[in-house]
């Protein structure tokens, strides 16, 4: 699959909301980075070191180039991770034009 943009991305989930899995508070699904916000703030203790330790460094960083590159790939990434959960989404996308499904045959 194509996407044409992140930010194509956000229009179009900008009022998908999901739930914390820990909790059950209500979330926005775009952008991710309050979802990892909230469970880094809520619920730390049931986060990979690993995860924990690159949003700290992430969050003292202060080049903003090197700031900006993260977040684009962790968006990225999580447009990906979501697609594989949520077919809803993923032909919402499609019809809006912002992923071109893959030929077929």
């Amino acid at each position: 699959m194509i996407v044409s943009d992140l930010d194509d991305v956000a229009t179009v989930l900008a009022d998908e909301k999901m739930f914390c899995e820990q909790c059950g508070a209500e979330l926005p699904l775009w952008p991710p980075e309050g979802i990892q916000e909230h469970t880094l703030a809520e619920h730390r203790e049931t986060m990979w070191d690993a995860i924990v330790d690159a949003h700290d460094a992430y969050k003292a960083d202060t080049d903003l180039v090197r700031r900006r590159n993260f977040q684009t790939q962790f968006r990225a990434e999580f447009v990906v991770s979501m697609l594989r959960h949520r077919r809803d989404l993923y032909e919402k996308l499609v019809a809006a034009g912002v992923i071109r499904a893959p030929a077929q045959g």
